[in-house]
C-alpha cells in the first residue's frame, strides 16, 4: 500500500507560520432540511490551530451557492469554485478574488449537469488541471468525476465513479489529488451522513474514475466535507461540516489527516458564532503582500540601468564644441 510522501501529518504547530493561510468557504443560511436553496457564501481566513476566525468574513458577490473552493499556483490571488445546480445547467467554473470576494466565470463547460454537492482540487502535476467530484442525483448514489483544464478550457467527463468497495448509496464529498511519482491519485471520502454507517475513503484512478482501494473509517463524516493539501508541507487537511464518532456530533471541524488510512490526527472544532454547521469548502492559499519583481521585471530594470549607464558614458566621452564668440 502506497503512502504519499509527506501525507502523514505532524503537529499543526507552525502550519500557518509562512505565507500559506487556510481559507474556508461558508454558506448561509444553512438548513439541512432545505440545503439546496440559494445560499450566500463567505470566505473566511481561519486559524488552523484554534479554528477561530482571523478576519472579517468576506461576502462572495457575483455568484451564490458555491459548494467548494480550491487554489492553484498558476492563478495567484484567486480561488476557484463551482455552484450547486438543482436543475441541469452548463458547468461554470468560477474564479473568486480572495481579498474582495468578487466572482467571475473562468470557464464554461458546454455540458448541462445537475450538481447537488461535491469537491474540487487541482492536479499536483499540472496547476491548470482541475478535478471536480460531484453528486448529481440526491440520495440515489450517482457520483461523477470531471477534469477541466482552466488554461485551454479542454474538459473530460469521466462519468460515474465505480468499482469495488463503493457503498450501495454513497455520498461522496471530499476530494484531494496526490502525486505518486509521475501519476496522480485521487482520495475521495464517502461521507455517508449517518452515525450508524461510518465513512469510507476511496483511492481512485485519476484517469478513469475507477476505485482502486477502499478503507473503512472510524468516524461519520456527515454530509458536507472537503479536503485540501498544504502545498508546502504536503499535509492533507480534512474539513467536516457535520459528523463525528458514534454518538457524537461535530458542529464543524478541521484536521490534518493520515493517508491512506484517513485517520484524523488532530481535529479542531471551528469556533465563533459565524459558523453555522462548519465550512462547506476550504483551501490552503499562498497569500502574498507586496509583489516580488519577476524575472521579466528585473530584466527590464537591468536593461534600463544599462541604457542610462551607456548614455552617461557617451556624454562624458563626447568632444567639446567651441561656441563662436566665446
Amino acid at each position: 500500500m502506497h503512502t504519499p510522501q509527506g501525507s502523514s501529518a505532524a503537529s499543526r504547530q507552525g502550519a500557518s507560520s509562512d505565507n500559506w493561510e487556510l481559507l474556508l468557504l461558508e454558506a448561509k443560511p444553512f438548513d439541512i432540511d432545505d440545503q439546496f436553496s440559494p445560499l450566500i457564501n463567505y470566505l473566511i481566513w481561519t486559524d488552523p490551530d484554534t479554528g477561530s476566525v482571523l478576519e472579517t468574513p468576506i461576502l462572495v458577490s457575483g455568484v451564490d451557492s458555491l459548494i467548494d473552493i480550491t487554489w492553484s499556483s498558476a492563478f495567484p490571488g484567486v480561488v476557484f469554485g463551482v455552484r450547486s445546480a438543482v436543475t441541469p445547467a452548463p458547468l461554470d467554473i468560477w474564479m473568486i478574488d480572495i481579498e474582495t470576494g468578487l466572482a467571475t466565470i473562468a470557464v464554461t463547460v458546454p455540458i448541462s449537469l445537475k450538481i447537488l454537492e461535491g469537491d474540487l482540487d487541482f492536479s499536483p502535476q499540472d496547476p491548470n488541471v482541475l478535478y471536480f467530484l460531484y453528486e448529481y442525483e440526491n440520495g440515489a448514489g450517482h457520483e461523477g468525476l470531471f477534469t477541466v483544464n482552466i488554461a485551454s478550457q479542454a474538459y473530460d467527463p469521466m462519468g460515474e465513479i465505480a468499482g469495488p468497495g463503493k457503498a450501495a448509496i454513497p455520498d461522496f464529498s471530499g476530494l484531494v489529488a496526490v502525486a505518486n511519482g509521475p501519476d496522480v491519485e485521487l482520495f475521495i471520502w464517502d461521507t455517508r451522513g449517518s452515525s450508524s454507517d461510518m465513512a469510507r475513503l476511496h483511492k481512485v484512478d485519476s484517469t478513469n474514475g475507477q476505485i482502486i482501494e477502499t478503507t473503512m473509517l472510524s468516524y461519520d463524516a456527515g454530509f458536507v466535507a472537503w479536503a485540501a493539501m498544504h502545498p508546502q508541507s504536503q499535509t492533507v487537511w480534512f474539513g467536516d461540516g457535520e459528523g463525528g464518532p458514534p454518538g457524537e456530533t461535530w458542529s464543524g471541524i478541521i484536521s490534518p489527516v493520515d493517508l491512506p488510512s484517513g485517520a484524523l490526527l488532530a481535529p479542531v472544532a471551528l469556533s465563533g458564532s459565524f459558523y453555522d454547521a462548519g465550512s462547506v469548502g476550504g483551501a490552503w492559499v499562498l497569500r502574498s503582500g507586496a509583489s516580488v519583481p519577476t524575472v521579466n521585471t528585473w530584466g527590464l530594470v537591468v536593461l534600463f540601468l544599462g541604457i542610462l549607464t551607456a548614455a552617461s558614458f557617451v556624454l562624458r566621452r563626447a568632444p567639446r564644441v567651441a561656441i563662436a564668440g566665446s
